[in-house]
Formats: structure tokens, C-alpha cells, sequence
């Protein structure tokens, strides 16, 4: 269920999952495409206790990473941390 979700959001975006070897490329690719507003939203709302080494956490960081790439203010300014 999880694939086909996946898959479906990447045909949205006008990726192919299969293109990408790692959840971390996957991720970075995906929130390349989507607004710094839902991202902020998601990573306020995930917090800190979403960063374990797990699918979620490795989504998580990416969402953070991508924050700070596009806007490192918002990193710094506390929003994001």
C-alpha cells in the first residue's frame, strides 16, 4: 500500500520511483516539488521524536534539509528546529 502511494505522488510530481535508488534521493526529489509552507507545516507538527533511523525519519531529515536549503531563516529563526 505504501508503494502504490508512493508511486502515485511521484506520477503526480512527474517522477518515476523506480528512478531512485535510496528513500533519501526519493525524498529530496519529491520535496524538491512542494512549497516551503507545507513543508514547515510538516516538519512544526512532526517535531523532534520523528528523527529515528527509520523511513520516517529519513523523511523527516530530508524535510528539514529542504527547509534549510530554501530558507535557512527559518531554520535559524527556531521555526524549524
Amino acid at each position: 500500500m505504501l508503494l502504490g502511494l508512493m508511486d502515485e505522488v511521484c506520477e503526480k510530481l512527474g517522477l518515476r520511483l523506480r528512478d531512485y535508488a535510496t528513500p533519501e534521493d526519493l525524498f529530496e526529489a519529491v520535496f524538491s516539488r512542494t512549497s516551503i509552507n507545507i513543508l514547515t507545516k510538516l516538519d512544526e507538527k512532526m517535531g523532534d521524536e520523528f528523527l529515528q533511523d527509520d523511513l520516517l525519519g529519513i523523511m523527516h531529515r530530508a524535510v528539514r534539509a529542504r527547509i534549510r536549503k530554501v530558507s535557512p531563516e527559518s531554520v535559524e529563526s527556531g521555526r524549524s528546529a
